[in-house]
């Protein structure tokens, strides 16, 4: 999620010297998730970076939200995903609220973890 961020602000120092636009740079870059996510749609990672990178899109060119209704879909893709994940570690009896690391006491401290690094339930929460 972190990646849009550092791809926009190399964007931006990257124009004065780039015939290409932020936009079009961001454009580029959502493509590849596009293309990332097509490839592997049963991935929750890949569809919440997608869906967050529309959305800081949405935040960061005032183009009338036109990634506005696929970044909410996206969002609901990961979710589904997210909410089987979480029924089948329930039907085996595993805990849906601790992260990979284990380090954490409850899921309001995994705001601060890598996507990937957040329990099933801080991924919910995330969303």
């Amino acid at each position: 999620m972190k990646v849009l961020l550092v791809l926009v602000l190399a964007a931006a120092a990257a124009a004065t010297t780039s015939p290409k636009s932020t936009k079009d740079r961001i454009d580029e870059y959502i493509a590849g998730l596009r293309a990332e996510h097509a490839a592997d749609p049963q991935n929750i990672y890949k569809a919440l970076n997608l869906a967050e990178s529309l959305r800081q899109r949405d935040l960061t060119i005032h183009d009338g939200g036109t990634a506005h209704m696929e970044a909410i879909s996206t969002y609901k893709i990961a979710i589904d995903l997210i909410l089987e994940k979480r029924r089948d570690l329930a039907e085996n009896g595993t805990p849906t609220d601790v992260p990979l690391s284990g380090a954490t006491e409850s899921v309001n401290e995994e705001l601060f973890l890598e996507t990937t690094a957040k329990s099933t339930d801080g991924l919910l929460c995330a969303s």
